[in-house]
């Protein structure tokens, strides 16, 4: 069944078709039948319990000299509905929480690849962060429920998910530190921040998934790894939330402290022997 898949990403005109996995998506679910609806930073917003966005219908093609073309249009708000129910402000917050990762992921992506993958880096970022989170967890409250998030928590949020671009940072583990400084106890914390990996593994998967079938197609070694990954991925978020409901992040933030200076003494090492 054709779907309308509304798209956030910044300016379609200035990418560079060949390196940017959205525009690779988006040529997939439309040669899938999809209708691509886009949106700008900045063209989305919330108003009086009202999600808004400026959104324009978008044809793209496989040329690096006329890739995108803009409908004529633009489409009114894409929900014109009041938002009332926990799930659909959820969803918005999520929305939201996400934008601060893809702007900094484009802005980004060349120190990503190159000056953050430093040993050292990646070494201090593991030390410095495990830190953080102890000191995060075993000084703020656990006052507010995942059902009592503002706008304001999902940018935070979504901002902390940007330094996750440095390796040793963990994605998880700055998303669930940002919610424990806004003062989320501990489960609602974690369970904002799996939420907020759903859509980047959504993405990864449609980018990848139809190379894997187009090479070896519908194999048992791909459906048992599939299913493999998916039940323990779900018996393992279940662990973790029900250890995290009485334990706290301590263990985590040691295992990064000692993972980290693992990282140092083998950079020493190599350097030595080199």
């Amino acid at each position: 069944m054709p779907l309308d898949i509304v798209v956030v990403m910044d300016p379609i005109g200035s990418i560079k078709i060949a390196k940017d996995s959205t525009f690779a998506m988006l040529l997939e679910a439309q040669s899938r039948g999809h209708r691509l609806l886009y949106v700008e930073p900045g063209g989305l917003s919330l108003r009086d319990g009202v999600a808004l966005a400026n959104v324009r219908e978008l044809t793209v093609r496989d040329d690096p000299s006329d890739w995108y073309e803009m409908g004529l249009a633009a489409i009114n708000a894409a929900q014109r509905r009041q938002i009332s129910s926990a799930e659909e402000r959820r969803g918005v917050f999520l929305l939201v929480a996400l934008l601060p990762a893809i702007a900094a992921g484009l802005l980004l992506e060349n120190l990503a690849e190159t000056t953050f993958r430093d040993p050292l880096v990646m070494a201090g970022a593991l030390i410095v962060f495990g830190l953080i989170l102890w000191m995060v967890d075993s000084k703020a409250p656990d006052q507010r429920r995942l059902d009592s998030m503002r706008m304001s928590d999902a940018v935070i949020i979504g901002l902390a998910q940007v330094l996750a671009l440095v390796p040793g940072v963990s994605r998880s583990g700055a998303t669930m530190t940002a919610g424990r400084l806004l003062a989320f106890d501990r489960t609602s914390a974690a369970r904002f921040s799996f939420l907020m990996s759903m859509p980047v593994i959504a993405a990864a998967a449609v980018h990848k998934v139809p190379d894997a079938l187009a090479a070896e197609g519908v194999t048992l070694q791909l459906f048992a790894g599939t299913l493999a990954a998916a039940i323990t991925g779900w018996l393992a978020i279940g662990f973790l939330l029900r250890f995290l409901a009485t334990r706290g992040f301590g263990l985590f933030a040691v295992y990064r402290i000692i993972l980290g200076i693992v990282v140092i003494v083998v950079h020493a090492l190599t350097i030595s022997r080199g």
